[in-house]
């Protein structure tokens, strides 16, 4: 399901999911690639998932073009013995999902480590968002969202309420970060054509002037 390397039109974006243990992330990631969920066990390390999608570019009063997108989904382990391996899965992310359980008390310093390890080790601007999972089992009794809510309105993180169960909020919150992500990359990739164009031109123009003090 990888991108054709000569399919200029095909981008590849790798996708962490990151959170404490028990909070649903193998679930959301089967959820959003396959349409439903299987009994799992605890990851050990990282399990690996890939989804192609199509991604409209371009201004909604301009013309747009379609893009294919593969989503590498890295799920990682939310046990704290496998901590010191989060940097390797965590390298050359380009998007991630924070998850917390939504039906159970939370702890925001939690989710603020998690982010941080993530500014750490993933790409420079990596797309973050936070996802309250399990929002089919919430009570009215059960802990408030209001604390994550203002935790990634903080930071500038989208919010999303998810259920891995029933499949609410799951394409809102991997196409959320997907779009984001899409979108720094073609910022990067135009700054560096830029920048590529600029040496061209300078090394062209020591040329020319080798040339002239020659003649």
């Amino acid at each position: 399901m990888a991108c054709n390397a000569s399919t200029d039109s095909c981008v590849e974006l790798k996708t962490v999911i990151v959170g404490d243990s028990d909070v649903g992330k193998t679930s959301l990631c089967l959820r959003f690639c396959h349409g439903k969920v299987t009994p799992v066990n605890p990851t050990i390390g990282a399990s690996f998932l890939q989804k192609r999608v199509e991604m409209q570019e371009g201004c909604d009063d301009g013309p747009r073009t379609t893009t294919q997108v593969v989503l590498q989904l890295w799920d990682t382990a939310g046990q704290e013995r496998f901590r010191s391996m989060s940097p390797m899965y965590f390298r050359n992310a380009k998007a991630a999902l924070i998850v917390f359980d939504a039906s159970k008390e939370y702890s925001v310093q939690k989710l603020s480590r998690w982010r941080q390890d993530l500014l750490a080790y993933a790409d420079q601007g990596v797309v973050i968002a936070l996802v309250g999972n399990k929002c089919d089992v919430r009570t009215d009794d059960g802990p408030s969202l209001a604390a994550a809510q203002e935790f990634a309105e903080s930071v500038g993180a989208p919010f999303y309420e998810t259920s891995a169960y029933t499949g609410v909020g799951v394409e809102d919150a991997f196409m959320g970060v997907a779009e984001g992500a899409l979108r720094l990359h073609r910022t990067a990739t135009a700054e560096q054509a830029a920048a590529a164009q600029a040496e061209r031109l300078r090394l062209d123009a020591e040329r020319a002037k080798r040339n002239a003090s020659c003649c």
